[in-house]
């Protein structure tokens, strides 16, 4: 039987790197020329380096190029003893990560369950990200909802 605990989908086993139930506010821009405006805010079902599954109200179509915006909680990402810069005010660190829709599947509730592929990250946002994935594990915070995402 194929392994599907890190997603609940057999695709799961097909994965480059692990996911982890790590839930975190995220806004995805469907349409990169639509203003900023036509986006769907949602929270992470499961996150990884190379990718993350989100619920969304509307399906999309496998290899759709996206942009998601991760809103990291700065909180574990802060030096200690460092204070709050200007980014970090409203309790979130944002990366913009270039993405596709890797797969896309009905749920219970009409909405759809998106699984997303990274395709590309700035070097900085890359380091940023590896850094919050250790800290959410070392904290013992996998799975907790840090709270919604910051308004534009």
């Amino acid at each position: 039987m194929p392994d599907t605990t890190s997603s609940g989908h057999a695709w799961a086993e097909r994965r480059k790197y692990p996911r982890h139930p790590i839930n975190i506010p995220v806004r995805c821009q469907f349409d990169p020329l639509a203003p900023e405006d036509e986006t769907e805010e949602s929270l992470s079902e499961n996150l990884g380096i190379g990718g993350m599954a989100i619920r969304a109200d509307q399906p999309l179509e496998q290899d759709r190029r996206i942009l998601v915006m991760l809103y990291l909680p700065a909180n574990l990402l802060r030096k200690p003893g460092a204070e709050a810069s200007d980014e970090t005010e409203d309790e979130f660190i944002s990366i913009v990560v270039a993405s596709r829709v890797a797969w896309c599947a009905p749920f219970v509730d009409g909405k759809f369950t998106i699984g997303i592929e990274f395709i590309h990250l700035e070097p900085d946002d890359q380091e940023c990200f590896q850094a919050f994935l250790r800290e959410y594990q070392l904290m013992g915070t996998v799975g907790k909802e840090p709270g919604p995402a910051p308004q534009p």
